[in-house]
């Protein structure tokens, strides 16, 4: 597995995640919806990249906890959290969609094929916090 060279954050809430459709003039994959995220810059750690990126992005800054569902094999480190949000979108973006997961919007960046597989996780890492504070 490669070392971390970019980072995002999976939205979810309300079971929607958060998707923005890049712009034409993307260098990686433009017109394709992905979440917040871009690279890592020289002694950032994946978390504060993919905070930094959701800043710039978004215009929203979260400093809630973030969730490591997986490392991609091509070094995309994918974060998770839970939070609702409006965002305010910059020039690298022309969309902003809360998407249920059966009704993504086309078409996804390349690196969204492990998505259905983190939001899996991310809902049954809820599933079991409720259940634990249930018992």
């Amino acid at each position: 597995m490669a070392a971390p060279r970019a980072a995002g954050i999976l939205f979810v809430q309300d079971g929607r995640v958060l998707l923005l459709k890049r712009a034409d003039s993307a260098q990686d994959a433009p017109g394709t919806w992905s979440f917040p995220g871009g690279g890592i810059e020289a002694g950032e750690t994946p978390e504060a990249a993919a905070r930094r990126e959701l800043q710039e992005e978004c215009g929203y800054t979260y400093d809630g906890p973030l969730e490591l569902l997986y490392t991609s094999l091509d070094g995309f480190a994918c974060f998770g959290a839970t939070a609702g949000f409006t965002p305010q979108l910059n020039d690298e973006h022309t969309a902003a969609q809360w998407a249920s997961f059966d009704k993504l919007p086309q078409p996804l960046h390349p690196g969204m094929a492990e998505l259905p597989l983190a939001a899996a996780r991310l809902h049954l890492d809820a599933l079991w916090r409720i259940i634990a504070a249930l018992t």
